[in-house]
């Protein structure tokens, strides 16, 4: 008895599912999509829309109907657009963005520390590789022509006749000569160059303590409208008016 009642309740219970399932669905909202073609070199952006939905994406749907959306990227001046959205159909919004007031002036400040940075320091840095590069050069002809100096001394006394003996004797003296201009000219580079690495390291030090680099910091305006919130079923963004 009892197990002709379960299955009389079990019967029962699968018929209510069966026509649950037989029942239309609730209509989803109609919705349609958007895309936006933000025109910014630094490929970040964040999107208001309506007041309420917040974005750091390029696309996202909406239901059907007018709407506003503010764009903001660092270094842009915030830009307001309207648009409407169709049902099930895809709106593209190309928003041209205008460069801030802030962000020229920091590329101008920008540029004139570059040039202050290279005449400070790329300019005399040049300079002493420059020289240092001369210096170098000066230092390995010499040393080669020491060496002809050493072997027409050599010449000179392996000479088998007095002609050749006065040849050699000549070429020592010539090449003893250049020998010593050669040296000179590397000792002068090289003083050079130790006086330009000294300017350098000056320059550089001065340039330091009197410039710092200029800095871009733009904040989003819509940092402090929206907060994040999360529970053990659910998250979303909180807007915060005023």
């Amino acid at each position: 008895m009892r197990s002709f009642i379960l299955l009389i309740a079990v019967l029962a219970v699968s018929s209510v599912y069966s026509q649950s399932d037989t029942l239309d669905p609730v209509d989803k909202p109609a919705m349609g999509d958007v895309h936006f073609l933000v025109d910014v070199d630094n490929g970040y952006f964040e999107i208001v829309i309506d007041d309420t939905m917040y974005l750091k994406l390029y696309k996202c749907q909406l239901p059907p109907g007018h709407h506003t959306a503010k764009i903001w990227s660092p270094g842009y001046v915030t830009n307001l657009v309207e648009f409407d959205v169709y049902k099930d159909s895809l709106t593209r919004k190309y928003v041209k963005m205008v460069i801030s007031n802030e962000r020229q002036q920091f590329e101008s400040d920008y540029k004139e520390y570059r040039m202050k940075f290279h005449k400070s320091l790329t300019v005399p840095l040049s300079l002493t590789l420059a020289s240092a590069l001369t210096s170098g050069a000066f230092m390995i002809n010499s040393y080669t022509t020491r060496k002809k100096v050493f072997q027409d001394i050599d010449l000179y006394f392996s000479a088998p006749s007095y002609q050749e003996a006065v040849l050699h004797k000549a070429n020592m003296e010539e090449h003893n000569a250049k020998y010593n201009r050669q040296r000179i000219i590397f000792y002068s580079t090289l003083g050079l160059t130790a006086a330009a690495l000294g300017t350098t390291i000056y320059t550089y030090r001065q340039f330091k303590k009197n410039n710092s680099e200029p800095e871009f910091y733009a904040p989003s305006p819509f940092k402090d409208k929206f907060s994040w919130y999360a529970t053990p079923l659910s998250c979303g963004i909180k807007w915060r008016f005023g």
